[in-house]
C-alpha cells in the first residue's frame, strides 16, 4: 500500500501499472492462517474469572499450555468464586456443565468424556468442603460454541441463587349455606296430662 493507504497490488506479481521504478512501496504482510482458525483480531473474549475450566483434548487434564487458560490457576479462582457465592447464598446451587469438542472422539465418547470432566471438577470442589448437595453434574457432549476447537473442551460452572420460594395462592373456600331446620318450640307452661301408673284404680263405691 502507498502512503495514502491505497492498494498498489493484489498479489506479488500484480503491481500498479502506473507505478514508476523509483517509487517507494510499503508492503503490509498479514499473518498466515489455516482454514478454520480465526484471526487474532477475531479471538473471542474468554471468561477467565473461574467460571470456566479448559481441558486437553481427549483428556480430563486441565490445560497448562496457555497462561490464560492455566487449569491450576483457574481452579483456584473457581473455588474462591464458588465459596464466596455460597457464603452469600447458603441455599445456592452449583451446576457443573461438562463439554467436549469434535476432537474428543465420537458423540458417545465425547458425551462420556464431558461427564468425566465435570466429575473431576466436582471432586476438587468436594475436597474443598463444598457441600455435595449443592453440586450437580451435567454432561453436555460435543459443543461448537467457540470457533477454536480446543476451547470447547471445558467445564462451565453455573451459580444459581437457589430455588425461588413459590407463593401458593390462597384458595377461598366457598361458604356453604346450610338450610336451617325449624325445630318445634316447646312451651314449658303447657299442662301435659298426668298418666296414672296404676291401670286399675280402686272403686270408692265398693265397701
Amino acid at each position: 500500500i502507498d502512503e495514502k493507504g491505497q492498494q498498489l497490488f493484489t498479489s506479488q506479481a500484480n503491481l500498479r501499472r502506473n507505478a514508476g521504478r523509483d517509487e517507494e512501496f510499503k508492503i503490509a504482510i498479514l499473518p498466515q492462517t489455516t482454514p478454520g482458525t480465526p484471526n487474532p483480531s477475531e479471538q473471542p473474549t474468554l471468561p477467565l474469572d473461574g467460571s470456566t475450566i479448559w481441558f486437553e483434548a481427549s483428556s480430563t487434564k486441565t490445560r497448562q499450555d496457555d497462561d490464560r487458560l492455566n487449569g491450576e490457576r483457574l481452579l483456584k479462582a473457581a473455588l474462591r468464586r464458588t465459596q464466596s457465592f455460597l457464603t452469600e447464598n447458603p441455599s445456592g446451587q452449583i451446576a457443573l456443565n461438562g463439554y467436549a469438542s469434535s476432537a474428543d472422539g465420537s458423540r458417545e465418547e465425547a458425551l462420556a468424556l464431558s461427564q468425566k470432566r465435570a466429575e473431576m471438577v466436582q471432586g476438587i470442589f468436594a475436597q474443598a468442603n463444598i457441600p455435595a448437595n449443592r453440586l450437580s453434574v451435567i454432561a453436555r457432549g460435543i459443543s461448537a460454541t467457540y470457533p477454536e476447537v480446543s476451547l470447547n473442551q471445558r467445564v462451565e460452572i453455573v451459580l444459581s441463587a437457589g430455588r425461588p420460594v413459590v407463593d401458593r395462592p390462597v384458595v377461598d373456600r366457598p361458604v356453604v349455606d346450610r338450610p336451617t331446620v325449624d325445630r318445634p318450640v316447646v312451651n314449658p307452661l303447657v299442662n301435659r296430662p298426668v298418666v296414672n301408673p296404676n291401670p286399675n284404680p280402686p272403686n270408692p263405691d265398693r265397701g
